[in-house]
């Protein structure tokens, strides 16, 4: 997590654990009682009876009133009073806050710093500065906003000038349909019923794949004006600042709008493709045929991020440095100055301390700089993992029918494994015993003939759950079915993806929506929510879902609630097509990236939790699909024409260049 939107939140807290604010009376009544809130109409703390009355009173009800609780943490700015009073440090209430300690996360009065350890002169922050510091990082807020709004402008007039093409194009398309119809009737009048019917059918499918589009674009146009609509919050909030607002509260401030603002600039904005059609029309060869509509299916929106978000997201690492030009808003020859005058007015035993401990953050800051090298050297210094292959089953059933193509495997109870053999449609069963050099004939499971599964899942309480045409359904360990529903967020929802949790809670995925729906067994509908570049391979660890994205090269974690966690890069200098495929979890929740390198072999990539590389091993695998872990630790591997089953065994080498 970037460094720079911890501070904010750390800063606010500590505000209100280690100090307080003296006691505030009502100021609305003459009973003394202790107030609890503040009117900003009628620029007065009131206590609970107050608030009472003006919820009470229809003449009082549309006064606009906030806790203290919200002025302190600096939801609004109107707090000049509550932040006037003086910052009082909570283990010793005569002594005023006037120091932060960036490394310990603690705020500190003078009588704290004798008995605080950790800290050095650069970790020192000065709460006293002058305010013309704070209004200066406030100064500074305003450009950054100008640059979010001119990014949030620029996509709006894409997606106008895109609207405008799509219009085009869907009436060309049209007329072509018409045009070529008419050709036919006066060549084949005996079909002049037929073949309007399939004009009548072929433009009613054209309206319906623009309707999509121009759904599509509504949608990114609503994000779009949600987020400029916060925007202009945040600058009404620095706009309508108190002349009178101490430092105090510009700091928290400041913070609060500056986290605001970066993770507003981390979002990815709907921009235009780059291609302009998004559906073409191709004549029949036949007499009396009129032809057909062809999708193209990577014409829609995609993601549109600022360079400057990029590069924050590159180097967010590297920003802890910087964090205490961010706190106090000076240079760092200003900061120096602003350091020593710390140091004087301390006592000499805490000056001495801070010096003698002064070397030892400065060699770990030292030890923390990066190496200048290419991601891929950096990669490939990483120790490799070794993987013991035990199992290559190519074949099942009594006819050793051998497979098609294997695209997803899954796992459950008693290292039991279902593979989805997409070519056969066709769920295969296994339990392969790594010990023994003849594991189980690999057998088809006894469902009816109609079912054609194209995607599997499966959790700990082994429930069984496919993917079959547009239906989802649920069978138990013994192969009866349970439940079957057919989840749907729109027209076009073609389902790419699906995983079963702990919790037996269902996720359907759309790769062309972008979007990702949540089911009870049953097929309750729970939620949906937005999982941008979703594509074909996804796993769940910790309410969160992990997927890759072949084309774009990605690994991304969302949660729960539709946030984007994680958008990690997947590097790489192989020929030809490559990119990422499966993806899974083991048991302490490392994630684990199938990578097809265009080659002969193929790369499991290791990542922590929070998408931290971690090691490699190469296997000798031409195209790996769905991957997944056995409930013994195993690594199973659906290979196309095979199914792959290894075993770590520990470290080797480094890698070497392929």
């Amino acid at each position: 997590m970037s460094t720079e939107l911890l501070h904010g939140p750390l800063i606010m807290a500590n505000l209100l654990t280690r100090g307080h604010v003296p006691a505030i009376k009502c100021e609305a009544c003459s009973e003394g009682n202790r107030a609890i809130a503040r009117c900003l109409t009628c620029d007065d703390f009131i206590c609970g009876h107050c608030k009472q009355m003006h919820e009470r009173w229809a003449i009082l009800k549309w006064h606009q009133i906030r806790t203290l609780a919200q002025l302190r943490s600096g939801e609004v700015s109107d707090a000049g009073k509550l932040q006037g009073n003086a910052l009082k440090c909570g283990e010793h209430p005569e002594e005023s806050i006037h120091f932060y300690c960036v490394i310990c996360e603690q705020l500190l009065c003078t009588i704290c710093c004798t008995r605080h350890q950790k800290f050095s002169k650069q970790s020192i922050v000065s709460l006293l500065d002058p305010e013309v510091r704070c209004k200066q990082g406030i100064v500074g807020l305003v450009s950054k906003l100008q640059v979010a709004v001119a990014e949030l402008d620029k996509a709006r007039t894409e997606q106008d000038k895109w609207y405008g093409r799509l219009q085009a194009k869907f009436d060309e398309i049209k007329r072509k349909v018409s045009q070529r119809a008419d050709k036919e009737v006066e060549r084949v009048p005996d079909k002049v019923e037929q073949i309007r019917k399939e004009k009548d059918n072929l433009i009613q499918d054209l309206n319906n794949i623009y309707q999509d589009k121009v759904e599509e674009l509504k949608a990114a146009k609503i994000t779009i004006k949600k987020e400029a609509d916060q925007l202009q919050s945040m600058s009404d909030e620095i706009n309508c600042l108190d002349s009178k607002a101490d430092s105090h509260m510009l700091l928290v401030l400041k913070h609060k709008l500056d986290g605001k603002l970066v993770e507003l600039m981390a979002k990815q904005h709907m921009r235009v493709p780059e291609k302009e059609s998004f559906v073409t029309f191709e004549e029949s060869e036949r007499c009396g045929s009129v032809g057909r509509l062809i999708l193209d299916d990577e014409v829609k929106l995609q993601p549109f991020t600022s360079v400057k978000s990029s590069r924050t997201a590159r180097h967010r690492k590297h920003t802890h440095k910087e964090f205490w030009d961010f706190t106090t808003f000076q240079k760092p020859k200003e900061r120096e100055k602003t350091q020593s005058s710390i140091l004087s007015s301390l006592p000499s035993a805490v000056a001495k301390e801070i010096e003698s401990h002064n070397s030892k953050v400065a060699d770990l800051r030292l030890q923390e700089e990066p190496q200048h090298q290419s991601p891929v050297e950096l990669l490939r210094q990483r120790p490799e993992e070794s993987w013991k292959l035990t199992t290559d089953l190519k074949t099942f059933g009594p006819n050793q029918t051998e497979f098609a193509f294997v695209n997803y495997v899954a796992a459950f109870a008693k290292d039991k494994i279902v593979a989805v053999d997409f070519g056969q449609r066709e769920l295969i069963s296994f339990s392969p015993n790594c010990n023994s050099p003849t594991p189980n004939i690999p057998q088809k499971l006894s469902l009816p003939d109609s079912i054609k599964a194209s995607n599997v899942a499966g959790n700990k309480n082994d429930f069984l759950v496919i993917l079959d045409g547009l239906s989802v359904k649920v069978f138990d360990k013994h192969c009866q079915l349970l439940h079957q529903f057919t989840p749907s967020v729109g027209k076009d929802s073609t389902r790419s993806c699906l995983i079963v949790d702990d919790d037996n809670v269902i996720a359907v995925g759309y790769r062309y929506k972008e979007q990702l729906s949540f089911h009870t067994l049953d097929g309750s509908h729970i939620k949906t929510i937005q999982t941008p570049m979703i594509w074909n391979y996804l796993t769940v660890c910790q309410q969160r879902l992990i997927y890759t994205n072949y084309k774009r090269k990605k690994l991304l974690v969302v949660s729960y609630n539709g946030v984007l966690v994680i958008s990690l890069d997947i590097i790489g200098d192989f020929q030809g097509q490559w990119g990422p495929t499966g993806v899974c979890c083991d048991s302490e929740g490392s994630i684990y990236v199938a990578v097809e390198t265009g080659g002969t072999f193929a790369e499991i990539r290791k990542y922590s939790a929070d998408a931290a590389y971690l090691g490699c091993v190469t296997i000798d695998c031409r195209l790996p699909r769905g991957i997944t872990f056995t409930t013994g630790g195993e690594l199973v591997i659906a290979a196309k024409h095979s199914v792959k089953i290894f075993r770590c065994s520990g470290r080797s080498k480094p890698l070497t260049e392929t």
